[in-house]
């Protein structure tokens, strides 16, 4: 496996909060730094793990985390609420619907 990419202590944060499910705002808010700053942080991120979208870098950071199961089950955690409030108010993945319907 590739060495894993460099990140800052501050992106690393920025990181983690993404994957916590906070906002540019909510990050801005706990890292007392303004929105575009948070938004360069995440501009840097997604460059430096290859990423197209802040799911897919905090996807690329829970592989590197593997071996490490507190860090991903925190990073999880509220990626298994989003989905079982939504399955509680029968929202489904439309994609996934689709692709049944055929």
């Amino acid at each position: 496996m590739p060495d894993a990419p460099i990140l800052t202590s501050r992106q690393n944060q920025v990181l983690q909060l993404l994957g916590e499910g906070a906002s540019t705002e909510q990050i801005a808010a706990m890292l007392h730094v303004s929105k575009e700053t948070v938004r360069n942080h995440i501009r840097h991120i997604l460059r430096a793990l290859g990423a197209h979208s802040r799911l897919e870098a905090v996807a690329l950071a829970l592989s590197v985390l593997e071996g490490d199961a507190t860090m991903r089950e925190r990073l999880l955690a509220p990626f298994r609420t989003l989905l079982s409030r939504a399955r509680a108010a029968g929202i489904r993945d439309s994609k996934r619907d689709r692709r049944s319907r055929r």
